[in-house]
């Protein structure tokens, strides 16, 4: 893993939550509009042939489009988005104090050096030595971990 991809992971952090959240969303929009919940009540009336019927429509529909498929993808990413937050917050809580602490400010709460630099107490150049140090250490740890892996493209961009 590079230092890049490392970095891409810390800025996306914090939007992990909310990515959970948009992908629960469009899982339970899919379910409403598909009506995979549960049974459909059968009132003993027929309801003609071919797809007059909703429920045969709806059936059509979902085999059609493959939504199953995709609800399941969703699902998983949600899985893996949520391992991602658990074991990169595992990782990051083992730093030492002040690299902990610089990486926190910087790529976590979007704080400016001379912000971070006066907060700690120490120069602008030392708390770069640390955030230096702790993107390495993070950078091994998470090449380490088999449940932390680099994001695709469109995840680490910051807009």
């Amino acid at each position: 893993m590079t230092r890049q991809q490392v970095t891409g992971l810390l800025v996306f952090y914090p939007r992990i939550g909310d990515e959970v959240k948009m992908c629960t969303e469009m899982l339970r929009d899919m379910e409403d509009d598909w009506g995979v919940g549960g049974a459909t009540p059968i009132d003993g009336i027929p309801h003609g042939n071919g797809l007059s019927n909703p429920t045969a429509i709806d059936g059509g529909m979902l085999a059609q489009y493959g939504a199953g498929d995709v609800m399941r993808e969703i699902e998983s990413h949600i899985t893996y988005l949520q391992t991602l937050q658990i074991e990169m917050f595992r990782e990051f809580k083992l730093l030492p104090f002040y690299q902990k602490q610089v990486i926190y400010y910087y790529y976590l709460s979007g704080k400016r050096w001379v912000w971070i630099a006066g907060k700690l107490s120490y120069s602008r150049n030392q708390c770069i030595a640390f955030r230096d140090r702790g993107i390495e250490a993070l950078r091994r740890a998470f090449e380490a971990n088999p449940n932390i892996k680099p994001l695709e493209e469109n995840y680490s961009r910051t807009s």
